[in-house]
């Protein structure tokens, strides 16, 4: 279960008048802040905050998927998590990351917000070797470690622009039938 609030946060060192913020039942009240001791502590010093069970999107968030992981997206071998090329990506997409994906295949540098407001720079291109499929990756692997993610667990992917940047949240919505350590 979860609840649903709008709030003001500081992302990114600025300020944003945030859409949604879901708070999970399973966050421990220890890990939650409010926001005038994160700004207080982000101004006066570096040190990492606790972690919190809350996602953060700004206003005009989009879903892009839901989808419950395989193998494939927590491998490190495969270190990706792919994405169908759909109507809610191109949606997203402005015109020049619509040529540069689809087109040049370039990459697209992207910034992975998540569930904790952890950030990851990741590189957002179209699979090479398939042609329906969009993939994150170049720190994927690293947001699959610190969230503790497992073949099973069910996660959301919004969308969302920060100074006419793209950038993405992930949000665990379940957790696979496993034991999960107290630091997640």
């Amino acid at each position: 279960m979860e609840n649903k609030v709008k709030k003001t946060i500081k992302l990114f060192g600025k300020m944003m008048e945030v859409g949604i913020v879901y708070v999970l039942e399973d966050a421990p009240a220890d890990h939650l802040v409010n926001q005038e001791q994160e700004t207080e502590t982000a101004s006066s010093s570096r040190a990492v905050m606790p972690p919190r069970r809350e996602l953060v999107l700004p206003q005009g968030a989009s879903l892009i998927t839901e989808r419950r992981l395989e193998a494939s997206d927590v491998a490190s071998t495969q270190s990706r998590f792919f994405l169908p090329i759909s109507e809610e990506i191109d949606e997203v997409l402005t015109q020049s990351e619509r040529v540069m994906l689809l087109e040049k295949f370039e990459t697209v540098k992207v910034k992975v917000v998540d569930s904790i407001q952890r950030c990851y720079d990741m590189d957002f291109k179209k699979w090479p070797s398939v042609n329906d499929r969009l993939v994150l990756n170049h720190g994927w692997m690293q947001l699959v470690k610190d969230n503790h993610l497992q073949k099973g667990d069910v996660v959301e992917l919004w969308s969302y622009r920060q100074d006419s940047r793209l950038c993405f949240a992930v949000k665990i919505c379940e957790r696979s039938k496993r034991n999960i350590s107290s630091s997640d």
